[in-house]
């Protein structure tokens, strides 16, 4: 890496295009909190998923709770009727995988009988 040192005779930092001296680990830069709550320009109660405060729609006591009891229900409901449905569809494959089994070793037990007796008269 190329250094570049000012009149200061202090390092400058090239890399990242910054002419202050410390580059990246320098203490007090960008992403430290002034004590606001507020860091890098965003306030935590703007972040989704993020409750801190007591107006959260999830600490607002029993009405936040009942509408994830019944968000969970339902998702409940929806997961039981997909398994259940993908459990028919899987029935009905096994079903129809089996009655082919069976036709087809039918029909090759057939023709090897076949294949048999034709062999019986040739070689007779």
């Amino acid at each position: 890496m190329a250094r570049n040192y000012g009149k200061s005779g202090k390092e400058n930092s090239k890399r990242n295009g910054s002419t202050r001296p410390g580059g990246l680990g320098r203490a007090g830069g960008q992403g430290e909190s002034d004590g606001d709550g507020i860091e890098n320009g965003i306030d935590p109660g703007d972040i989704p998923g993020l409750h801190r405060d007591s107006k959260s729609p999830i600490t607002t006591g029993k009405a936040g709770f009942g509408k994830m009891l019944s968000q969970l229900r339902e998702l409940q409901r929806s997961h039981l009727a997909y398994v259940e449905s993908h459990e028919e569809r899987l029935q009905m494959r096994l079903k129809a995988a089996q009655e082919h089994h069976q036709s087809v070793t039918e029909q090759m037990k057939i023709l090897e009988q076949e294949i048999l007796n034709l062999l019986g008269e040739t070689v007779s």
